[in-house]
């Protein structure tokens, strides 16, 4: 009994633990296949989630930041930049309007009025009351600094003679020694109005009767550098050399021989340096041959007006002229190509003229060959709509809705713009529309210029500005007689340089160098 229950019992001891151990064996390999396919079902789905969604992730963001990308050039590239538009009233006072703004507003009167006004991106030239030529410069974030550098026969550099190179030690045959100064001088006139030298000493002798700048965009040309023209009283032409935007007063007048028997009324430069100009007969005068080597041009070039009629003012754009005739008609040059003006006579001359639509006292075009005019009737403000590089005629013509905002010395209350119930000045011929105006500025003279940012400190006070005792002139000295001649005597003029611009002491400063005061150039003072 003992041996059979003793092999039963071993017996079930041994299935009883074979079988725990099968059953365990086979309960650790399912769990451990469970658990590795759950554990690498898991990874796996983790890993493809996460792959997923940082795919979308990287595809969102993706789509994102070039949508903003995107949306951010281009509102870059559809914001229209900041320029300025000047005009003249019937009072001689200078107002500008911006296209950031809503109003005219108007320069500090300073007891000067002005007739003529001709402007570039931060300078301005005008004709005054008194006939004499002024300049501003304005709207400049960095003041205009210029570096000059001397030397004197002392000091810290040393050679055998002075024309040989000087070394910074001394040696045995070192005979002579100089030192070099360095300094910096700064334009003092900014937003002020600064008198440029008349070309006599009596400012009456010849007076200046029209002035225009341009030639910022001269093909090829140093940057900076700027061109401007005058014309006198006795009918001469006359070149500022030295301008540019570190010297915005130039150095001397140049007088430029025109034809015989022409006397110049009116010019106009573009910003190619293409010079036209008008005649006292109603003609016109082309400048040719005007390339950043020569800026005065070769020779002239004369042009008839449109239809036997008689121009009375030109303007100049890049690829456009526009002309009124003193009927007040407005003419259009065609053919006219600025880039290529000055290697080519026939596009500075142009093809032909083509008559626009309505009756205008006065053009200006500026450099984008955007046109501007005023009203014959009316003196209201238009420019004209649809013009494009394609299409360099426009549309219509639109008047300008804007206030006027009066300085402070001003003794006038505030005006608007608006003209009301006055009369267009558009013709009113068959094929002309009429065209109800607003008026920003009675008797407005304007000119237009793009500067990179909008005016500022307009009300200081001018440190140039010429004081109230200028002589007036007489109106004969620059009218016309009956038979169309000059009432004034040219016999003593010359065609050659004719004045130098010297500076007024009360505008520039004086500073006292080693060996006593040196006085600095037009229009700086040492910092």
């Amino acid at each position: 009994m003992k041996v059979r229950h003793t092999i039963l019992a071993t017996s079930r001891i041994y299935k009883m633990r074979v079988r725990h151990t099968i059953l365990a064996t086979s309960r650790i390999y399912k769990m451990r296949v469970r658990h590795t396919i759950l554990a690498t079902s898991r990874i796996y789905k983790m890993r493809v989630r996460h792959t997923i969604l940082a795919t979308s992730r990287i595809y969102k963001v993706r789509v994102r930041h070039t949508i903003l990308a995107t949306s951010r050039i281009y509102k870059k590239e559809v914001k229209m930049p900041s320029s300025l538009l000047f005009a003249i009233n019937n009072e001689g006072r200078v107002f500008g309007l911006s296209t950031t703004g809503t109003k005219w507003r108007e320069f500090v009167y300073l007891g000067l009025e002005f007739k003529h006004l001709s402007a570039v991106p931060h300078f301005m030239w005008a004709v005054g009351g008194d006939r004499q030529v002024y300049v501003h410069v304005h709207g400049l974030d960095i003041p205009i600094r210029i570096k000059e550098e001397s030397y004197e026969n002392e000091g810290w550099s040393y050679a055998i003679d002075f024309p040989t190179t000087f070394h910074p030690k001394k040696q045995w045959k070192s005979c002579v020694r100089r030192r070099k100064w360095i300094r910096y001088r700064r334009y003092s006139a900014l937003n002020s109005w600064c008198a440029i030298a008349p070309l006599h000493k009596d400012p009456t002798q010849e007076p200046f009767i029209d002035v225009a700048a341009g030639g910022q965009n001269v093909p090829g040309g140093d940057p900076g550098h700027l061109l401007v023209w005058a014309i006198t009283a006795h009918g001469r032409v006359m070149f500022r050399t030295g301008v540019s935007t570190t010297a915005p007063e130039g150095l001397r007048w140049s007088s430029i021989t025109v034809p015989p028997g022409c006397e110049v009324t009116q010019i106009s430069v573009g910003p190619t340096g293409l010079v036209w100009a008008v005649l006292w007969n109603g003609r016109a005068l082309v400048r040719t041959g005007v390339t950043r080597e020569n800026p005065t041009g070769d020779f002239w070039l004369e042009i008839a007006a449109p239809e036997e009629l008689k121009l009375l003012q030109v303007s100049v754009g890049t690829n456009a002229i526009w002309a009124v005739t003193r009927d007040h008609r407005v003419w259009f040059r065609k053919g006219v190509r600025g880039e290529s003006a000055g290697t080519n006579d026939e596009l500075a001359k142009g093809s032909g003229w083509v008559e626009m639509v309505g009756n205008m006292a006065s053009v200006s075009v500026a450099s984008n060959d955007q046109v501007w005019a005023v009203g014959s009737e009316d003196r209201c403000i238009y420019f004209r709509t649809g013009v494009l590089p394609s299409e360099l005629t426009g549309k219509k013509w639109r008047p300008i809705h804007a206030p006027t905002q009066l300085s402070r010395t001003s003794s006038n209350a505030s005006l608007w713009s608006s003209c009301g119930k006055k009369r267009g000045s558009i013709s009113r011929s068959a094929r002309d529309k009429q065209a109800r105006s607003w008026s920003s500025l009675s008797r407005g003279n304007p000119s237009t210029s793009e500067p990179p940012s909008v005016l500022r400190d307009w009300e200081e006070t001018s440190r140039s500005a010429p004081t109230p005792t200028s002589l007036r002139l007489q109106p004969a000295l620059w009218q016309k007689s009956s038979d169309g001649t000059s009432l004034l005597n040219r016999a003593d003029l010359s065609e050659e340089s004719v004045a130098e611009s010297n500076s007024t002491g009360k505008r520039f400063g004086v500073e006292r160098g080693p060996f006593g005061p040196t006085s600095p150039p037009p229009g700086y003072v040492p910092i």
